[in-house]
């Protein structure tokens, strides 16, 4: 009977080393198929992670954009920008060079150009400008001169008010007039 015995103990083995692999089989495919899913979570997570990445981008390119943006277009009458604040004077520690009334000429509709000088420009300086008379309704400009439409102020001649701005501080005044 030892034959029957030994052919139970050996089925039993093979019984059990089947036993044996198909565990492992099943292990290996659930390991496959767990690998599968973090693979699926991790891809879900790569367009977000674009998205957010992307956003953050634009946002900070359209910052520099709009706080780095300048007025291209030149003073033309007197619609330039109005400072928020009223200058300081100059305290006479540094003294502002004085502005050189410079020619009116004429553009090609007939308006006035005024035009003066600086003779020792900075970087940043503005100019500040208005009609005579009208001090308080000036304008800030960087540029060394304007055109005034004649219907700023009718066909008389006019005379405008200049003066300098620097660091806060303004300069002395020069008058030019057309004449």
């Amino acid at each position: 009977m030892r034959s029957a015995s030994a052919g139970d103990a050996a089925g039993s083995a093979a019984k059990a080393a089947r036993r044996a692999r198909r565990a492992r089989a099943q292990e290996a495919v659930a390991a496959v198929a767990e690998e599968a899913d973090e693979s699926r979570r991790s891809n879900a997570a790569n367009p977000i992670a674009i998205f957010a990445a992307t956003l953050v981008v634009v946002a900070v390119a359209l910052g520099i954009w709009w706080f780095g943006r300048s007025d291209p277009e030149p003073a033309t009458g007197l619609g330039g920008d109005r400072p928020t604040e009223e200058p300081m004077l100059v305290d006479g520690s540094a003294p502002l060079p004085d502005l050189e009334a410079g020619l009116v000429t004429q553009d090609s509709q007939g308006n006035p150009v005024f035009a003066w000088k600086n003779p020792e420009p900075e970087f940043g300086d503005q100019y500040h400008y208005w009609l005579l008379g009208e001090k308080e309704n000036y304008r800030v400009t960087p540029e060394l001169q304007i055109v005034l439409p004649r219907t700023e102020f009718g066909d008389g001649a006019v005379c405008l008010g200049v003066q300098l701005l620097r660091g806060g501080k303004t300069g002395g005044e020069v008058e030019i007039c057309e004449r």
